[in-house]
């Protein structure tokens, strides 16, 4: 626990460079064009998308709520170095089971996720309004700053029952990115409304609103270059099947509000995209491509694997694409089998240290550093393991998977 408490969490900043000048001449910095990419990173820093491993953890460890109890939840921390995971809490003796306790989920429905950022976590709770009658405040959606060992410094924002976020958000250095739904008026009036929160004092300010209305539907479903994906998805609603013919439509929204065109589109079931680790790709049959932060074409694989409505996309550490398909469900192994396609090379393998571990292990990713990858999976006990596997070992099949201990219970 004492290398927990001399941890110092900060978020992962990339730089973002100017382009190089042609035929080796050599112009000043403030004459060297930047791409509008490259000038949002400088805004606020590196933005972080809430899909993947790498925004609740880093090179030393990672962070994430255990329901331990039908009715109790534990904030924990996996150290990479000790292999172990530990309650968020700088107390040996503590039960983890009243508010004292920095680890402790009041409303075990509505667990944070927690985010280093800055030096300090990031406490995001979604709210689950179905027990609000019985927790009261601990159910409502909230956001909360605590320090490295989980200790409360400050209630960024409470959002009331009237609202909700989307399972979506992204963060930089300075705030949190979320799309804000609220109900209103007579008839009803609902809007989704892309916020930023400071992490300095907890002020709102709005970037985007998007009204849903006449069967179109807004989402977030990325970051670019840092610049936020939105989706929107509009449905005919004077075919026999509106949801077979609706139209995904993919844009871009910076940081002070500007909206521009659609960049990418398709019809239902036809393609999909998918926003993880700060990275976008989008597939379509049998094809996957990698987008830059300009949008373009980074990269293109083609595996059959890859089919729409079956793919899920799980995490990017660099420089890998991790993910998994239903494609090759089988009688013998009924069950998805992940992948990894190496992004510098576009190689696809399956990863048998993951199959190995049997259809029924649940496998999830949870963090990563530059050596190894960790997740948790359930046994032939059916008991939950937290465990590591080096990179090395997970391209080349070999599972050989290091469990961690636990303490918390």
């Amino acid at each position: 626990m004492k290398k927990l408490l001399s941890i110092c969490l900060c978020a992962a900043l990339l730089a973002a460079c100017a382009a190089a000048p042609a035929s080796g001449t050599s112009a000043p910095p403030s004459q060297s064009p930047q791409p509008p990419a490259a000038q949002e990173e400088a805004a606020g820093g590196s933005l972080r998308f809430s899909k993947g491993v790498s925004i609740h953890g880093d090179e030393k460890g990672a962070y994430f709520p255990l329901l331990t109890a039908w009715d109790k939840a534990t904030v924990c921390y996996a150290d990479y170095d000790t292999r172990q995971v530990v309650a968020l809490c700088a107390d040996p003796n503590c039960a983890h089971d009243s508010e004292a306790c920095t680890a402790f989920v009041e409303c075990p429905s509505n667990k944070p996720e927690v985010v280093p950022v800055g030096g300090q976590l990031l406490f995001l709770y979604r709210g689950s309004p179905g027990v609000a009658d019985h927790y009261g405040k601990a159910a409502l959606p909230r956001l909360e700053l605590r320090g490295p060992t989980g200790q409360f410094i400050r209630q960024l924002a409470v959002f009331d029952e009237g609202s909700s976020f989307a399972e979506e958000y992204a963060v930089d250095d300075e705030a949190v990115y979320q799309l804000l739904e609220q109900v209103s008026g007579e008839p009803l009036s609902v809007t989704r409304t892309l916020v930023r929160v400071s992490l300095a004092d907890g002020s709102r300010s709005e970037i985007a609103s998007f009204t849903l209305e006449n069967g179109v539907n807004y989402f977030l479903v990325g970051v670019s270059g840092g610049r936020f994906v939105m989706k929107r998805i509009t449905a005919d609603t004077s075919t026999p099947d509106p949801v077979k013919t609706q139209r995904h439509e993919l844009f871009l929204v910076d940081r002070q509000g500007r909206v521009e065109p659609p960049f990418k589109s398709w019809t239902q079931s036809a393609g999909m995209q998918s926003g993880v680790d700060g990275r976008l790709f989008y597939l379509e049959q049998g094809t996957l491509t990698c987008l830059g932060p300009e949008l373009e074409e980074v990269l293109v694989v083609q595996n059959d694997a890859f089919q729409p409505d079956m793919v899920s996309f799980l995490a990017c550490p660099e420089p890998w694409l991790l993910l998994n398909s239903l494609a090759h469900r089988s009688a013998a192994y009924d069950a998805p089998i992940h992948y990894a396609v190496d992004l510098e090379t576009g190689e696809v393998r399956e990863l048998a240290a993951i199959t190995a571990l049997g259809q029924d292990s649940r496998f999830v990713f949870l963090g990563a550093s530059s050596e190894a990858l960790f997740g948790s999976y359930f046994d032939e006990q059916g008991t939950q393991q937290f465990a590591s596997i080096s990179r090395q070992e997970l391209w080349e099949g070999s599972a050989n998977w290091q469990v961690f201990t636990q303490s918390v219970a």
